[in-house]
């Protein structure tokens, strides 16, 4: 995998094709990607919004597709869950040792006043916000065996794909220890 610097907008366009963007969100996370050398991939896409509507792209963009839940505990800790986008967290058995059990998905104004994103966009690279300093990251085991993992990068009209070895130290360079574990799935 190459690093990418941007230089153009990105294309919408209604399958997935490699590109690079300018935008200022996404500006700051392939600086933090290139710094920290973590190589990537874009992709251009329509926006999606939902597992659903990504399935459209998954023959164009290589690696394990994925989604990231933004859950909200019953003690009002909020955590990040990232896993297989063809998989179902059971909610009921999830369990974070430090938090306990009852979680349910965070309320829009939340997603956005922590992670700055609205419901669509949901991404761990959102992590690198300082509100989100107090978030609680969990990776699916499974997910991260996958080698290449593909994420919106802060907007929903691309993917970036990165290595699971340069997911987790992006997750450690943005200051928090990700829990990695096998998830209860439906």
């Amino acid at each position: 995998m190459a690093f990418n610097v941007p230089d153009q907008p990105p294309a919408i366009v209604e399958e997935a094709t490699f590109c690079v963007s300018q935008d200022d969100e996404n500006n700051i996370l392939l600086k933090k990607l290139k710094e920290w050398h973590i190589a990537y991939k874009n992709y251009c896409h329509k926006p999606l919004f939902t597992v659903e509507e990504a399935k459209s792209t998954h023959e164009q963009i290589p690696g394990a597709h994925t989604k990231t839940l933004f859950l909200r505990s019953k003690k009002d800790k909020f955590i990040l869950v990232a896993m297989l986008d063809d998989q179902r967290l059971n909610l009921k058995e999830f369990n974070i040792e430090e938090i306990g059990k009852g979680f349910s998905m965070a309320k829009e104004e939340e997603l956005l006043s922590i992670l700055h994103l609205k419901p669509g966009h949901v991404t761990p690279f959102a992590l690198m916000h300082p509100a989100a300093k107090n978030v609680t990251v969990v990776l699916d085991e499974e997910l991260l065996d996958r080698g290449e993992v593909n994420f919106h990068p802060l907007q929903n009209n691309m993917t970036t794909t990165v290595e699971s070895a340069g997911l987790i130290q992006f997750i450690k360079n943005c200051g928090f220890i990700p829990i990695i574990r096998k998830l209860p799935k439906i």
